[in-house]
């Protein structure tokens, strides 16, 4: 599930054609704050702030985005779910 301006949209194929359909020729993330908590299955809930610069423009976008990290067998890390 992604969420950009009150749009919603869900799966890869929909998410990967809203973000390419956008104006933006180029984002650089400035991350603000970060917290992580443990959660059950050896996981972690990641929450972060911080501005988007885009293109030229001179006032950056606010963001937040939280998600869940769940370990692989293999010894990585997965995006269980983001919104």
């Amino acid at each position: 599930m992604f969420t950009w301006e009150g749009n919603k949209m869900q799966g890869a194929q929909a998410i990967a054609a809203h973000v390419q359909g956008l104006p933006f020729t180029q984002v650089a993330h400035q991350i603000v704050t970060m917290d992580c908590q443990p959660t059950s299955g050896n996981g972690v809930l990641v929450m972060v702030c911080g501005n988007l610069k885009v293109d030229q423009e001179p006032n950056p976008i606010k963001y937040s985005q939280t998600f869940v990290l769940l370990p692989t067998a293999a010894g990585g890390w997965y995006v269980q779910n983001g919104k």
